[in-house]
């Protein structure tokens, strides 16, 4: 029965947890790292990427996930250094600082 600690030894069941929690936080900075990367390759394909929207992602996977299942680890190819310093939202541009916004302005007119 997968997702049932078989051990009764308290730890064996603190270890598999360990693992467990281990595989799980792996597999939501490997989301995270493809999803920012992603979102890269938009803004430069000159896609506008909204906060609001970035907001909303998930790195959690929710779906087509084996958390218990089988997997192969191939430590062979080194993978690309995860640039942090990149943004993954659109800029938006600043506007002239002599010009008024649209908030100032409608102040204005009242």
């Amino acid at each position: 029965m997968a997702g049932v600690i078989r051990e009764n030894d308290r730890a064996a069941q603190q270890k598999a947890l360990k693992y467990n929690l281990l595989i799980a936080n792996a597999m939501i900075f490997y989301n995270t790292v493809m999803l920012s990367k992603d979102l890269r390759t938009l803004i430069t394909r000159g896609c506008y990427v909204d906060l609001a929207c970035v907001a909303a992602l998930s790195p959690y996977a929710t779906k087509d996930l084996e958390r218990f299942g089988k997997y192969t680890l191939n430590l062979a190819p080194m993978p690309d250094p995860v640039d942090y310093h990149m943004p993954v939202v659109s800029h938006v541009p600043m506007e002239d600082p002599g010009k008024q916004t649209s908030s100032e302005q409608r102040e204005g007119a009242v």
